[in-house]
Protein backbone atom coordinates (compact mmCIF):
# COMPACT_ATOMS: atom_id res chain seq x y z
CA UNK A 1 0.00 0.00 0.00
CA UNK A 2 2.86 2.37 0.33
CA UNK A 3 3.09 2.77 -3.82
CA UNK A 4 -0.41 4.00 -3.79
CA UNK A 5 -0.44 5.37 0.10
CA UNK A 6 0.17 9.09 -1.49
CA UNK A 7 -3.23 8.99 -3.73
CA UNK A 8 -5.67 11.20 -2.40
CA UNK A 9 -9.14 10.94 -4.25
CA UNK A 10 -9.28 7.34 -5.98
CA UNK A 11 -12.25 5.87 -7.55
CA UNK A 12 -11.79 2.12 -8.68
CA UNK A 13 -15.01 0.56 -10.62
CA UNK A 14 -15.23 -2.96 -11.90
CA UNK A 15 -18.17 -4.72 -13.90
CA UNK A 16 -16.90 -8.30 -15.48
CA UNK A 17 -17.74 -11.84 -14.76
CA UNK A 18 -15.11 -14.71 -14.18
CA UNK A 19 -16.58 -18.59 -15.01
CA UNK A 20 -14.24 -21.56 -15.55
CA UNK A 21 -11.17 -20.45 -16.19
CA UNK A 22 -12.44 -17.46 -17.86
CA UNK A 23 -12.51 -13.80 -16.83
CA UNK A 24 -14.71 -10.43 -18.70
CA UNK A 25 -13.48 -6.91 -17.77
CA UNK A 26 -16.58 -5.09 -19.41
CA UNK A 27 -15.11 -1.65 -17.79
CA UNK A 28 -12.09 -1.61 -14.97
CA UNK A 29 -11.35 2.16 -14.60
CA UNK A 30 -9.53 3.64 -11.47
CA UNK A 31 -9.02 7.42 -11.42
CA UNK A 32 -7.05 9.46 -9.03
CA UNK A 33 -6.27 12.99 -8.88
CA UNK A 34 -4.69 13.68 -11.85
CA UNK A 35 -4.14 9.77 -13.87
CA UNK A 36 -6.52 7.52 -14.63
CA UNK A 37 -6.82 4.03 -16.33
CA UNK A 38 -9.44 2.06 -18.47
CA UNK A 39 -9.22 -1.54 -19.13
CA UNK A 40 -11.49 -4.03 -21.13
CA UNK A 41 -10.86 -7.27 -22.28
CA UNK A 42 -10.79 -11.18 -21.65
CA UNK A 43 -8.45 -13.14 -19.19
CA UNK A 44 -7.80 -16.84 -19.60
CA UNK A 45 -6.38 -19.31 -16.84
CA UNK A 46 -6.21 -16.45 -14.37
CA UNK A 47 -5.00 -18.90 -11.91
CA UNK A 48 -2.24 -20.45 -13.47
CA UNK A 49 0.70 -17.83 -14.59
CA UNK A 50 1.93 -20.28 -16.92
CA UNK A 51 -0.76 -20.56 -18.74
CA UNK A 52 -2.40 -17.04 -18.52
CA UNK A 53 -4.07 -15.71 -21.88
CA UNK A 54 -5.60 -12.11 -22.45
CA UNK A 55 -7.47 -11.83 -25.70
CA UNK A 56 -8.53 -8.21 -27.21
CA UNK A 57 -7.22 -6.42 -24.30
CA UNK A 58 -7.78 -2.65 -24.51
CA UNK A 59 -5.69 -0.39 -22.44
CA UNK A 60 -6.13 3.45 -22.30
CA UNK A 61 -4.04 5.18 -19.52
CA UNK A 62 -3.69 9.08 -18.67
CA UNK A 63 -0.14 8.86 -16.49
CA UNK A 64 -0.05 12.25 -14.06
CA UNK A 65 1.67 12.79 -11.15
CA UNK A 66 0.15 10.06 -9.18
CA UNK A 67 1.25 7.26 -11.12
CA UNK A 68 4.43 8.26 -12.28
CA UNK A 69 5.22 8.67 -8.43
CA UNK A 70 3.83 4.96 -7.96
CA UNK A 71 5.80 3.52 -11.08
CA UNK A 72 8.98 5.42 -10.59
CA UNK A 73 10.59 2.75 -8.20
CA UNK A 74 10.06 0.51 -11.19
CA UNK A 75 11.75 2.65 -14.13
CA UNK A 76 15.15 2.62 -12.66
CA UNK A 77 16.58 5.71 -15.01
CA UNK A 78 14.29 6.08 -17.14
CA UNK A 79 12.57 9.76 -17.94
CA UNK A 80 8.70 10.10 -18.10
CA UNK A 81 7.63 13.40 -19.71
CA UNK A 82 5.32 15.09 -17.18
CA UNK A 83 2.38 13.52 -18.55
CA UNK A 84 1.61 10.54 -20.76
CA UNK A 85 -1.20 9.49 -22.53
CA UNK A 86 -1.66 6.01 -24.32
CA UNK A 87 -3.95 3.02 -25.53
CA UNK A 88 -2.56 -0.03 -26.11
CA UNK A 89 -4.06 -3.14 -27.73
CA UNK A 90 -2.98 -6.15 -26.50
CA UNK A 91 -3.72 -10.52 -26.89
CA UNK A 92 -1.42 -13.27 -26.23
CA UNK A 93 0.41 -14.79 -23.41
CA UNK A 94 3.58 -14.06 -21.24
CA UNK A 95 5.89 -15.94 -23.57
CA UNK A 96 4.27 -15.14 -26.85
CA UNK A 97 1.60 -11.67 -27.06
CA UNK A 98 0.85 -8.94 -29.80
CA UNK A 99 1.27 -5.01 -28.83
CA UNK A 100 -0.78 -2.47 -30.82
CA UNK A 101 0.00 1.20 -29.66
CA UNK A 102 -1.70 4.48 -30.17
CA UNK A 103 -0.49 7.81 -28.96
Amino acid sequence: MDYVAHWDTTTLSLVGSYRYREGIIETLKLNTGNSQLDVAGTLGEILDIEKLRWNNLVIQASIGADFKRTIKPFLGDVQMPPEVNFQMNSSGTLKSHHVGWER
